[in-house]
């Protein structure tokens, strides 16, 4: 499906097409990680997408977790970037729930 995407972002190259991929940790798990089964098809499809994606420069991808350290290490030296976000503090919290009333 993610190769399907990617395909279709080449097809229209005068649009910003964005690819979010949430709970990245659940497809490509470390391959250290004893507990993991069928850690390799993941993680060997990601790498060959994220390495034609390059190919597609309107293509931004975006991947989020919340076990950084649970994300195979190919795939993270890959990401161009990587930003932490924490949790709001509880006025921050209060607010956000006020402003969706």
């Amino acid at each position: 499906m993610i190769l399907t995407l990617v395909n279709r972002a080449k097809l229209s190259p005068h649009l910003l097409c964005s690819l979010s991929i949430d709970e990245i940790d659940g497809l490509v798990p470390d391959r250290k990680d004893k507990d993991e089964k069928n850690k390799g098809e993941g993680i060997s499809m990601l790498l060959s997408v994220i390495g034609g994606i390059k190919d597609v420069p309107n293509l931004v991808y975006l991947t989020s977790t919340n076990h950084l350290k649970k994300i195979d290490e190919a795939i993270r030296r890959r990401l161009s970037g990587q930003y932490q976000v924490g949790r709001p503090n509880p006025s921050a919290r209060k607010k956000i729930i006020l402003d969706t009333l």
